[in-house]
């Protein structure tokens, strides 16, 4: 039987603090970007933030990777114009 994490204190010793595993420091909560359900995510904003960016960079470096990514945007672009232009009926409904 799995134990249920959800139930346990944040790390951190105190109610409304949390310990970010990149930087090592105690935060209180509202320096973590909640995700869905409510629970803060692993790392801090400031540490998530650096990640972001560096991962960003780093896909705009590579030509390939580039390509690939406007590549999936165009098709995604394309496709919701289609479906926002047929509307919910499918067709032209006034």
């Amino acid at each position: 039987m799995q134990v249920n994490r959800t139930k346990h204190a944040p790390t951190g010793g105190q109610q409304g603090t949390k310990r970010c595993p990149k930087c090592r420091t105690v935060r209180p909560l509202e320096d973590f970007y909640m995700r869905r359900g409510g629970r803060p995510s692993s790392y801090c904003r400031p540490c998530t933030r650096t990640a972001t960016k560096a991962s960003y960079a780093r896909r705009r470096r590579d030509a390939a990777t580039l390509e690939r990514m406007r590549a999936v945007d165009r098709t995604r672009k394309r496709r919701y114009r289609s479906l926002r232009s047929s509307g919910p009926t499918g067709g032209d409904a006034a």
